[in-house]
């Protein structure tokens, strides 16, 4: 269920990103209304509640199922995730990069399958695998740690 809820986000991320021209913002209501009844389409097309919420590259709003309440929970981690692409891309470094994660600077009592799949002192991956860790299972470990050594949580909000 999270990996569908992600593939939405993403793809709704996906279409939002394709319109990108560099232009000044015209608040084309036409172009807005046809992107909010595509992201309305990815949005039923799964099960749950999904809610999107984006200001494009020409200044429109566009909402779809704003009327609910969403709890936040880990949902900055794909905040974090879009950030990261950007820090790598603006670098040209690759998300293939390995890094090395020490156990003993990681936290065993909170969610964490990666400290599960990797049983050394040392945890030795691509930062790619630390993103998977992240979206698709919510690994708190994975995303702490790419917060403290790779890029920190105010980068994200910009």
């Amino acid at each position: 269920m999270r990996l569908k809820w992600t593939a939405a986000v993403l793809a709704a991320m996906a279409l939002t990103s394709c319109g990108v021209t560099g232009k000044k913002p015209s608040h084309d209501a036409g172009a807005a209304t046809a992107l909010q009844d595509s992201l309305q389409a990815v949005a039923v097309s799964y099960p749950g509640e999904i809610g999107i919420a984006l200001i494009t590259d020409r200044g429109d709003t566009v909402l779809v199922n704003n009327e609910d309440k969403y709890p936040l929970m880990s949902v900055f981690k794909l905040h974090q995730a879009i950030s990261l692409c950007h820090l790598f891309d603006q670098r040209g470094t690759s998300l293939d990069s390995v890094v090395t994660l020490r156990r003993n600077e990681l936290n065993p009592d909170t969610w964490s399958p990666m400290l599960k799949d990797h049983t050394g002192d040392e945890l030795t991956m691509p930062v790619r695998e630390l993103l998977v860790y992240t979206l698709t299972q919510s690994d708190n470990n994975a995303s702490n740690w790419m917060f403290s050594n790779i890029e920190p949580v105010t980068a994200t909000d910009s």
